[in-house]
């Protein structure tokens, strides 16, 4: 599934190029729409800036002083042809004012200065209960917003020229272009400013992905090389952060790696010599039979020897595919069952069937795992044991198992390779018992230790800390 933003089709693009964009087109949208909301606020608050100015400045008027008052008559807004030069253009930053009377007639007279919105402030002054009022109007194009009071001085003291006006108002008024401008100044501000913000932003992240990019082809260059069998390949690890972690990583899986080829090469050739041998013998003899010749004095001799090597070869074989199927489990899903690890030792002993060895068993311990694979673990170990036994053989179940004879000590190399397949101790015996064992062992999260006591050898089966 391809991912794509704003028709950018995303597959096959580099880390890189991925999250440049997915940092630099969500971010770009999310800057719009918060100037777009900004602006909406913005300009909300300076229209509300500008109706405090017209309040202010109601406000100022009402405390100047009657001297300072001298109308003059312009004429009624009724009669249009009165009106003198409409304004064409209003001062964007500056409040106009005017005074508009009221005549008992119901008409309206303005004076000091005319405008041809007076009918909407008529209207509004009309339809109000109360004052001072607000309102806004259109005029040349323009929204202008305005605010009246009552200035009825003008009447009680009679200093208009008419006697029949029955309220005075003071009308000042201010284009919304004051509002605009000013809302245009700090978008531009604030766009310039967010721009520069994204700007070094982006710049940081170039220079940072374009880092981390370098250092994952790095990465996939040394894992190809790898994947290709070259397991002694450095990858470098620094900075010591997650990049650098997963590169330690990866060395680390290259040296097990080779570890295990190693031991791999070394195991096959091992097994071939260990299967070779039986074969050898076993060819030597038929061929002798063949030609009528009897090695061992008598045919009969020489078959039991074939015999002999078929069996060793029987068991090596089932060994080797022991060992194969411990690997399997460990790769698969067993059906686990919880053991009473005492009854498989009984178990076990009595097919032994050792009339010459003493096994004592004490306590319990309960497992959890696959029967037969658990039953061949205490089978092999049994065996080993009865095998270098003089006497005795204690088993100790409680937390762990514990299992000592009383046998001779092992040889100090043998027992610090005792794990590896084929090791041969002193008696040139060697096999695949203990390695499978271990293998089965690791299966389940035990460790198994084996070690010279003062009376005997001791082995040790412990469950792995968590």
């Amino acid at each position: 599934m391809d991912l794509a933003i704003d028709g950018v089709v995303m597959k096959n693009k580099s880390l890189f190029a991925r999250s440049m964009l997915l940092i630099i087109i969500p971010t770009t949208v999310i800057s719009l729409l918060i100037m777009l909301g900004l602006q909406s606020v913005i300009k909300d608050y300076f229209r509300e800036d500008s109706y405090k100015r017209l309040d202010n400045e109601l406000r100022r008027f009402a405390d100047v002083s009657d001297n300072q008052f001298n109308p003059i008559d312009k004429g009624s807004v009724k009669d249009r042809n009165i009106l003198t030069v409409p304004i064409k253009v209003l001062p964007s930053k500056d409040i106009n004012s005017t005074y508009v009377l009221k005549k008992s007639d119901g008409s309206y007279e303005i004076i000091n200065r005319e405008i041809d919105f007076l009918d909407a402030v008529i209207e509004s002054i009309e339809n109000s209960e109360t004052l001072p009022l607000r309102g806004e109007t259109v005029f040349k194009g323009e929204t202008v917003f305005y605010a009246v009071s009552e200035y009825n001085q003008l009447i009680s003291q009679k200093r208009l020229s008419s006697d029949d006006i029955v309220n005075a108002y003071y009308v000042s008024y201010i284009s919304e272009k004051y509002s605009i401008e000013l809302t245009q100044n700090v978008m531009l501000t604030f766009a310039i400013g967010l721009s520069v913000i994204l700007l070094i932003v982006v710049t940081i992240l170039f220079f940072v992905f374009k880092s981390i990019g370098n250092r994952l082809r790095h990465l996939e260059n040394g894992t190809k090389q790898i994947g290709e069998g070259d397991f002694n390949t450095t990858i470098s690890t620094t900075p010591t952060d997650e990049i650098g972690r997963l590169g330690e990583a990866m060395n680390r899986m290259g040296r097990q790696l080779a570890l295990i080829q190693e031991e791999q090469a070394e195991n096959f050739q091992i097994i071939s010599h260990e299967l070779k041998t039986p074969i050898m013998v076993m060819q030597g003899y038929m061929d002798a039979l063949i030609h009528h010749q009897y090695p061992n004095g008598t045919a009969e001799a020489s078959y039991d020897i074939i015999m002999k090597e078929i069996t060793k070869l029987e068991k090596l074989t089932k060994n080797l595919i022991l060992l194969n199927k411990s690997d399997y489990l460990a790769r698969n899903n067993v059906k686990m069952q919880t053991l009473k690890i005492e009854e498989m030792f009984l178990t076990a002993a009595e097919m032994l069937n050792n009339k010459n060895l003493e096994i004592i068993l004490n306590g319990e311990h309960h497992i959890t795992g696959d029967y037969e694979s658990w039953m061949r673990v205490i089978e092999n170990i049994l065996t080993n044991q009865v095998r270098y036994a003089k006497s005795r053989i204690i088993i100790n179940l409680s937390d762990g198992i514990v299992i000592e004879n009383d046998g001779e000590h092992i040889d100090s190399f043998v027992l610090s390779n005792i794990k590896k397949p084929f090791v041969k101790g002193e008696e040139g015996r060697s096999g695949l018992g203990l390695t499978i064992i271990n293998n089965t062992l690791k299966l389940y999260h035990y460790d198994l230790f084996i070690e010279n006591i003062e009376k005997g050898v001791r082995y040790m089966i412990t469950k792995e800390p968590n």
